[in-house]
């Protein structure tokens, strides 16, 4: 395999869960949402995971799937009949003990990622969700202070119902935001163009 095609090996820094458990898990979820192919490397006690993508267009589509809701979330959230929380970054926290989980994504594709994170954790925000990131030389590190705020930051936001059921639990689902399911489920919403490569 080419070395320019596009990559991700995970890396968990530290976890209150065990390490490999937490890998697993992302790479279902990668499996679920991306043309991707998962390997793994390390070892027992420090597992990575490897997901190598057909091309960049493969990995472009798989990390701008779900522009089209962050963009317009953002947009109806604007629309001001809703107050949301807002938790300091965690970006800062000195003591990695009280974090639930800090993970480290490795990459040679840093600009598709970089362009989505500064929408999903715009709208992490917004709910008061306990995570941020931090981009380093070779890619980023994930910071989640809970396993919920892990959880939640796992959410498939094309799930229209699960992301419906949480906003409803936490009290964030109002007319403007329930225009905007509505616009979503109608297919009804202007699609945003794709991120450039």
């Amino acid at each position: 395999m080419m070395e320019d095609t596009p990559y991700i090996e995970a890396q968990i820094i530290h976890s209150m869960d065990p390490r490999y458990e937490i890998l697993k898990q992302l790479e279902k979820r990668s499996s679920q949402t991306q043309h991707v192919r998962s390997s793994w490397l390390g070892n027992d006690k420090n597992p990575i995971l490897r997901l190598d993508y057909e091309s960049k267009e493969h990995f472009v589509e798989g990390y701008s799937r779900d522009k089209l809701i962050y963009e317009n979330f953002i947009k109806y959230v604007n629309l001001q009949d809703i107050s949301l929380n807002n938790k300091k970054t965690l970006k800062n926290q000195s003591n990695e003990e009280e974090l639930y989980l800090m993970v480290k994504y490795r990459t040679n594709f840093k600009e598709p990622i970089r362009k989505n994170y500064s929408f999903t954790f715009k709208i992490i925000e917004l709910l008061g969700i306990g995570a941020s990131y931090e981009e380093v030389q070779d890619g980023f590190i994930l910071f989640y202070k809970t396993k919920q705020d892990y959880l939640v930051g796992q959410m498939d936001l094309l799930n229209i119902d699960k992301s419906i059921e949480y906003l409803k639990s936490k009290g964030f689902y109002t007319p403007s935001i329930e225009a905007f399911f509505t616009q979503i489920r109608n297919k009804t919403l202007k699609n945003p163009k794709p991120f450039e490569i």
